[in-house]
């Protein structure tokens, strides 16, 4: 399985501390470079060494991320190159943006969030589901991390 991410997935498992669990998931995961000159996370060239795949786009390729962008104003081009990339190789989009998962819906792109990436962590049984509530709890109470509250305390209750 192939999971083109954007860079909100990453700051959200890295609140979480579970940045190193998610690369254990039977998943190849891949950014654009643009979208990974978005990630400002300690320790961002970590990434790279769990096995991060950075993909760098041609001009052609970016012509259509231009593109893209005209139909859908609102995600950044940095986000629209994800959603370019799942679907040049049919892969899920992983996004935390609403606009940009607005987008990837309308083009028929599959698209999930940080609580799927949650849920195969606990499914998986590559953490706990102990310590898929803490992670939960630890993005819950960061200001700057935007969840669906409600279905993260459902889970947080489950996990417990």
């Amino acid at each position: 399985m192939e999971l083109v991410t954007d860079a909100n997935v990453w700051r959200d498992l890295h609140v979480g501390q579970v940045l190193a669990s998610a690369f254990e998931l039977k998943a190849t995961f891949v950014v654009t470079d643009l979208m990974f000159a978005e990630l400002y996370i300690p320790p961002g060239s970590m990434l790279q060494t769990w096995g991060l795949q950075i993909v760098s786009l041609n001009g052609e390729e970016l012509e259509e991320v231009v593109e893209l962008g005209s139909r859908y104003p609102r995600p950044s081009r940095q986000d629209l190159s994800g959603l370019f990339l799942a679907q040049r190789r049919n892969a899920l989009l992983l996004t935390g943006d609403g606009a940009l998962r607005a987008a990837a819906e309308n083009e028929e792109v599959e698209v999930h969030g940080t609580l799927w990436v949650m849920d195969q962590l606990v499914d998986s049984e590559i953490i706990a589901s102990r310590e898929g509530a803490r992670a939960l709890q630890l993005m819950a109470d960061h200001p700057k991390r935007r969840l669906p509250m409600k279905e993260l305390q459902k889970r947080v209750r489950k996990w417990r």
